[in-house]
């Protein structure tokens, strides 16, 4: 009781300290916050699974929060000590004037060209089988068919492989960056902004849909809610035009989360809301797999950064063996990963003398990225969208192979060339 209450009081302290981070990691998104966000989250999922199970819980909040507290102290000594921008700058963007056709032409090419890619992709790897099957469930009742297996027989390539983090890459970061840029970094009036959305954003969904994941559909929608905000501010779009969008965006969310989550017939959610099921999965279900895969990660890596490097050859080619992947086999899972949170990922590589240096040299490292994007963001209108991309898809980085895998190290790089692009730009920042 007493370890639980403590551990208790300190997640409530540190989400009180840092609230206005917490708050700011929502409504003006970037990388730094969202660092901070998902660690608190993973804390506070692990304090209550100190309460509802105890054991190894407390160890994984005690880990979590000596690393998380040792990267704030970093992460903020070294902004402040060297006046880095922590948040991103408030702009205005400049109408644009003659090379606005030549600019729309381009955007286009490069959002048809991630459609025709991805959705080719789709079909030749299986993918349709797994939209296909959705609709049979919603549309038609017919429940034989798991969407769940679908999606683990997919990811694991079991009938056609085409490199599910290649393929991630296409489908899940740079097609939806291409819509942010088509729909929102071109003035237009309302009505065309509405009917544009109205025909495209469904599309990607739907091509977004055949990986069976529920998140990526979520954090495009949290990108594209702030960069209507953006655009409405800008004078890009109509303010109305914004809020008619995203009130549709909610419920067009909504109901993929719901759809998606229904049709796990496998998983046994019950009778649980939707709702429910939302919170508990960016809550508790990355530390309830941590601790119970304690027994494969407790002990340590047989060397320092081991788990890190296992990791990071998986983009290559062919059969690897990862710590994620041997996590979640030993849960019972099959072929998949249970990735541990940044900060257990940290005490499993490095132990808790060297996990300690890790953990400060990760906060200063977070603090000259952080500000890198929040400045670079001010050069345009696409760099902002590339920017705010960046610091959504940085909620998934829950462990630093997640920042190769889930996008921001292919939107790094293509920011730097957005930048030079578009430099001179059309955006002015305050």
């Amino acid at each position: 009781m007493e370890v639980s209450l403590t551990i208790s009081l300190a997640v409530l302290t540190g989400g009180i300290v840092l609230r206005r981070h917490l708050v700011e990691a929502v409504t003006n998104p970037g990388p730094g916050n969202a660092v901070i966000l998902m660690s608190f989250l993973y804390l506070a999922g692990c304090a209550v699974l100190v309460w509802t199970v105890g054991g190894g819980a407390a160890f994984m909040a005690s880990a979590c929060g000596l690393f998380f507290f040792l990267y704030i102290l970093a992460y903020f000594f070294t902004s402040v000590a060297l006046d880095l921008r922590i948040r991103p700058l408030k702009l205005d963007w400049k109408p644009m004037g003659e090379e606005r056709t030549a600019y729309a032409i381009k955007v286009w090419m490069f959002f048809l060209f991630f459609v025709l890619l991805v959705g080719a992709a789709v079909i030749w790897s299986g993918g349709l089988n797994l939209i296909l099957a959705l609709y049979n469930f919603l549309v038609v009742g017919d429940i034989e068919v798991s969407v769940g297996e679908l999606r683990t027989a997919f990811a694991s390539g079991e009938e056609r492989w085409v490199g599910p983090g290649y393929m991630k890459q296409l489908r899940d970061i740079l097609l939806p960056l291409s819509l942010l840029l088509l729909i929102y970094s071109v003035p237009r009036s309302g009505i065309k902004t509405i009917l544009l959305s109205f025909f495209l954003i469904p599309s990607v969904f739907l091509l977004m849909l055949s990986s069976g994941e529920r998140a990526p559909i979520v954090l495009l929608t949290i990108a594209l809610i702030h960069a209507a905000r953006r655009a409405s501010v800008s004078g890009y779009m109509s303010k109305n035009s914004g809020i008619v969008q995203t009130l549709i965006l909610v419920a067009l969310a909504s109901a993929v989360f719901a759809s998606l989550t229904a049709s796990f017939v496998s998983r046994g959610y019950g009778d649980q809301s939707f709702i429910w099921i939302f919170i508990e999965r960016i809550v508790t279900r990355a530390p309830e797999e941590n601790l119970l895969g304690i027994d494969v990660w407790s002990h340590g890596a047989p060397y320092p950064g081991a788990g890190w490097f296992s990791e990071l050859m998986s983009v290559v080619p062919g059969t690897q063996v990862t710590l994620s992947g041997i996590i979640h086999e030993f849960l019972g899972g099959g072929v998949g990963n249970s990735v541990l949170g940044l900060w257990i990922d940290v005490y499993y590589n490095f132990g808790w003398v060297t996990g300690g240096v890790v953990s400060v040299i990760l906060g200063v490292l977070l603090a000259f990225f952080n500000h890198w994007v929040n400045i670079t963001r001010a050069v345009s209108p696409a760099c902002d969208l590339c920017g705010l991309w960046i610091s959504i898809c940085m909620l998934w980085v829950i462990s630093p192979f997640a920042f190769l895998l889930y996008g921001p190290f292919v939107l790094s790089s293509l920011l730097i060339l957005l930048a030079w692009w578009t430099g001179g730009g059309h955006a002015s920042s305050k």
